[in-house]
């Protein structure tokens, strides 16, 4: 690895580890994730639960994407206005979906970040796909203060399943052929 790669690489896990303002726990299925944990698509499918130490009368912002989504960073879930850790009577920007990161695409890191708002903001269509800049930039979250940030890993699960055959006139002639041998 030459020493731009190494600087590159220790800057990005400098991003996902970093000193957190407040505590955070995500649950997916009653199992809390520690960072950088695999976790199937298949079992993050459901809104996971998130419980974090909150200030009172704060606002709140959660967003979960995906940065190595292939099209560009994916938003799975943005929520604004969160009152303390009440996050269902925050308003949802976009409902929350689990991943499905795509065949031979590689492992992709699920990104959970949590902001501290210093003003109610105003709601705004966004979508799925778009840059962290113009999600801040679309959002006004710049004044906003990141207390905490936590992310797994996933990858496609389908390979390895057995494909069904096609049932052609061959493959029928020779089923055919075996089960009248096996009468006689």
């Amino acid at each position: 690895m030459d020493i731009n790669n190494f600087y590159r690489t220790l800057n990005y896990h400098k991003y996902l580890i970093s000193t957190y303002i407040i505590s955070m726990k995500i649950l997916y299925n009653s199992k809390e994730i520690t960072n950088g944990e695999f976790i199937s698509p298949q079992n993050s499918q459901n809104k996971p639960i998130i419980n974090y130490q909150t200030t009172p009368n704060t606002l709140y912002t959660l967003i979960m994407h995906d940065p190595d989504a292939p099209a560009g960073n994916h938003l799975h879930w943005v929520v604004i206005n969160v009152p303390g850790n009440d996050i269902n009577n925050g308003n949802t920007l976009l409902e929350y979906m689990g991943p499905a990161p795509p065949k031979d695409s590689g492992t992709h890191k699920y990104v959970f970040l949590l902001l501290e708002q210093r003003e109610k903001k105003l709601l705004n269509n966004l979508e799925r796909v778009m840059t962290m800049n113009d999600l801040y930039n679309k959002l006004r979250l710049s004044d906003s203060t990141e207390v905490n940030r936590a992310y797994f890993i996933s990858r496609n699960q389908t390979a390895g399943k057995r494909r069904k055959h096609k049932k052609t006139k061959s493959r029928l002639k020779k089923a055919k052929s075996r089960r009248l041998k096996k009468r006689n």
